[in-house]
């Protein structure tokens, strides 16, 4: 069974803008790493969940490859 934790108090930052206010969800993907490693891939180091995306209001331009976030944080909607 696959644990998740919430986390509270954090000094998490994406891009310099500070994700503290965010209640963050964590979990074990040692799992995932180690198929990984198996085929040669790279470790998965962290997952951006919709959550912070949405509080950061974030626009994926996938043509240019790059993710646009507001300075300015959303309050999360399921808080």
């Amino acid at each position: 069974a696959m644990r998740l934790k919430y986390v509270d108090q954090h000094d998490m930052s994406l891009a310099g803008i500070d994700l503290s206010a965010i209640k963050l969800l964590s979990m074990d993907l040692s799992h995932v790493n180690v198929g990984l490693a198996r085929q040669k891939v790279l470790p998965i180091v962290g997952v951006i969940g919709g959550d912070v995306l949405w509080a950061c209001a974030a626009m994926l331009d996938y043509a240019k490859g790059v993710m646009l976030l507001s300075q300015r944080l959303r309050s999360t909607r399921a808080g």
